[in-house]
């Protein structure tokens, strides 16, 4: 999606300035992009009517039990010691919090054209979790505002009677809008917004929630149904904001079980905007642009840092092998660009290894469709080591992803391996899905075992599955790994022999949608633990790489 105008010094302080408030406010109300939103908002929903019906009997109990006898416990009103409690209760009002956000929000647009880099992407980075503690803060306020309005309940000694069934409904005015309370809305919902994006931050927002609540209950300016049912409508909507964000990919994303957790640092949406060349490196950085602008181009030449050539248009390589795959081509397709589109400039790149079914004319007529689909042939079949080695060597992009062409790999976890590698401040120089759940035979499953067990006793690579075809890692840091048939079953291993680190992302796995396994007994088992001895023997002659530093 496009963000206006670039956002450089060029076009004046108040152009750049509007341009990053309209683009920013455009991301929060486009269409949603993630591909796992449905499984998220149907979370979303369960948890709220589970939360609601619970919290309901819990209010009526209270109505019932608890809410005449609590106006007695608590200290006459207008007590001269209570002064302190006073003072705290304000720290909940909803007005003092959403205008102390919003404050925060204007000075990270007006700080915003002011940088450049990578300390732009940090400010919008937090600009846009800011963005979404204050709406998760307005939604639940403005809800509450509306049902205080319809049930009309009465505060404590409103008529000059504790009376907590003191109801006039549509009342619309302050003496009979207690339920629910307002200062327990803005203080749960702000205490779910923080936690949702900095978790330390939780044990401290609890303590904050419950100290607000208790204010208000020793000021006698609700019952503790009220409060119980403001902290309701605070959580609730607060965790619909977050939803929101999340299906449009900012500041949290989605796991295959619909779980929403937060970003672990600037993604490429936050990155959005960045101008070229401006890159802690001077290079420009990873962007999410719409995968139609993908050209077609001589492949490019990439440093050794996780940045982008100046002339590059390609960030994402998808790299699939295939043999005789026919039926699946199209469907994985699709898949793929359902999971991408928006998301990075990519491409995606099969491998059709000696394929002697139609699975060649499949995917020549699919790329009369996708200007971003490419294929390489191997007139004869080379083996799945060789397939990766040419795809990678072909790719464009300084990040590539791999899955195989059977449809076994979903598709739907790419963008978090991506974002693993992307994330990984240079250091994460691969990706590498774990399966879970697998759909294979019992008798594959065991062949796996044996070669994961064995392999990891003698690399101690801390891997569980290197036979999962999800996998992205840095572009140059494959090329600079030795070449032999079987690579792929060692990469992690390999990986970690050149000093980076490894992230795991674990991925749930699916049976095949047609055909047969091109790997038989011996491909799964024997000969990868006959490669384990050449693996070890390159992993103990490597010697640390040293940091070269020129001299002028």
């Amino acid at each position: 999606m496009s963000t206006g105008p670039a956002l450089t010094p060029a076009n004046g302080y108040f152009t750049t300035l509007f341009a990053f408030v309209g683009s920013s406010l455009a991301r929060l109300v486009r269409a949603p992009s993630h591909s796992r939103r449905a499984e998220a908002g149907r979370r979303w929903a369960r948890r709220s009517l589970a939360l609601t019906a619970l919290v309901a009997v819990a209010i009526v109990m209270l109505m019932v039990g608890l809410d005449a006898i609590e106006i007695g416990l608590m200290p006459p009103r207008g007590t001269a010691s209570l002064w302190p409690v006073r003072i705290l209760t304000d720290f909940g009002k909803s007005t003092y919090l959403l205008w102390a956000l919003a404050a925060l929000l204007v000075l990270v647009a007006m700080l915003a054209p002011r940088l450049r880099g990578h300390g732009r992407a940090v400010l919008i980075a937090c600009g846009t979790r800011l963005a979404f503690v204050f709406f998760a803060v307005l939604l639940p306020v403005l809800a509450g505002e509306v049902i205080k309005g319809i049930v009309g309940r009465g505060r404590p000694f409103v008529g000059g009677v504790a009376n907590p069934f003191n109801y006039s409904l549509f009342a619309w005015s302050e003496s009979y809008a207690s339920l629910p309370s307002g200062h327990a809305i803005a203080s749960a919902a702000l205490a779910f917004a923080v936690s949702a994006v900095w978790p330390r931050a939780r044990p401290v927002m609890i303590v904050y929630v419950i100290a607000i609540c208790v204010s208000r209950l020793v000021l006698l300016a609700h019952h503790p149904s009220d409060v119980v049912a403001g902290a309701l409508v605070g959580v609730v909507g607060a965790m619909f904001v977050r939803y929101w964000f999340a299906a449009r990919h900012l500041a949290f994303t989605i796991r295959a079980d619909g779980t929403i957790d937060p970003l672990a640092g600037p993604s490429p949406e936050h990155l959005k905007g960045l101008p070229a060349g401006h890159s802690p490196h001077k290079k420009r950085t990873l962007q999410a642009e719409p995968a139609a602008r993908v050209p077609v181009g001589p492949p490019q030449t990439l440093s050794l840092d996780l940045s982008f050539s100046e002339t590059s248009t390609v960030d994402v390589s998808i790299v699939v092998p295939v043999r005789n795959e026919a039926d699946n081509v199209a469907p994985l397709i699709a898949e793929i660009t359902a999971a991408l589109d928006g998301r990075w400039p990519y491409e995606i790149i099969y491998i059709n290894d000696g394929s002697t079914d139609a699975t060649p004319q499949r995917l020549a007529d699919l790329m009369k469709q996708r200007p971003n689909l490419r294929r390489l042939d191997h007139a004869k079949s080379s083996g799945q080591s060789a397939a990766v080695r040419s795809r990678v060597r072909a790719a464009r992009g300084v990040v590539v992803a791999t899955l195989d062409g059977d449809g076994q790999n979903n598709p739907a976890f790419l963008p978090d391996l991506i974002a693993a590698v992307v994330n990984g401040n240079g250091r994460v120089g691969l990706a590498a899905g774990q399966r879970v759940g697998r759909k294979d035979t019992g008798f594959k499953k065991m062949q796996s075992r044996i070669a994961n067990a064995v392999r990891n006793a003698i690399l101690k690579d801390g891997t569980r599955d290197t036979g999962c075809g999800l996998k992205c890692f840095r572009r140059d840091v494959f090329l600079s790994l030795p070449y032999f048939d079987g690579l792929h079953r060692f990469l992690p291993a390999l990986v970690r022999r050149e000093g980076f680190d490894i992230a795991y992302v674990d991925v749930t796995d699916r049976p095949r949608h047609s055909g047969v396994s091109n790997y038989g007994f011996f491909d799964r088992l024997w000969i990868g633990i006959m490669d384990l001895a050449g693996v070890w023997w390159l992993i103990r002659r490597k010697r640390a790489t040293p940091v070269a530093t020129e001299f002028k």
